[in-house]
């Protein structure tokens, strides 16, 4: 672990280097700095590589369970989702979460409650734009977990993952 002297907002501080991580201590406050080079890899472009694998995986699955594919990373002003299907009359709103191990638990367990909100209001705008506001909508998610060689360990679809809350903000 070595150290590493930064200057943040005109001030000086000094910080640990810890994993990919660089922990900053200034005025009681921890900045954590991710998305930076470490063992020469580029973490966040990696990470945003797994994810699409994970998407691509997750699209061919839902295929072969009869789902049609209505969109992908499906965007608006207040977030995305992963996927947009239609399984039988119903419009699914598919959330892909993919990761190397479980260390950090399953990846369908870090999906928070402030993701969901964004999930929820994201759908509420594709409902309205394809005119499908009185529709069966659900939330699904598909857990991808991926061997170190790029295998895949564990592939799940969760049927109704969530259900929306409407009192988000």
């Amino acid at each position: 672990m070595g150290l590493l002297h930064i200057r943040v907002m005109g001030q000086e501080a000094t910080s640990q280097r810890s994993g990919s991580m660089v922990h900053v201590k200034y005025t009681g406050l921890v900045f954590i700095l991710s998305g930076r080079k470490f063992r020469g890899k580029d973490v966040g472009r990696e990470r945003v590589e797994l994810g699409q694998k994970g998407e691509k995986l997750a699209v061919n699955f839902l295929r072969k369970k009869g789902y049609r594919i209505a969109a992908t990373n499906f965007r608006s002003p207040l977030g995305e989702v992963d996927l947009v299907a239609q399984d039988g009359d119903t419009t699914v709103f598919v959330e892909v979460k993919t990761r190397r191990s479980l260390e950090y638990g399953m990846p369908q367990e870090s999906i928070t409650s402030n993701k969901k909100a964004q999930i929820l209001k994201t759908a509420l705008i594709y409902l309205k734009k394809n005119n499908l506001g009185g529709g069966n909508y659900r939330f699904d998610v598909v857990s991808v977990v991926m061997e170190p060689d790029g295998k895949i360990k564990n592939l799940e679809l969760i049927k109704n993952a969530f259900e929306p809350d409407t009192s988000y903000g």
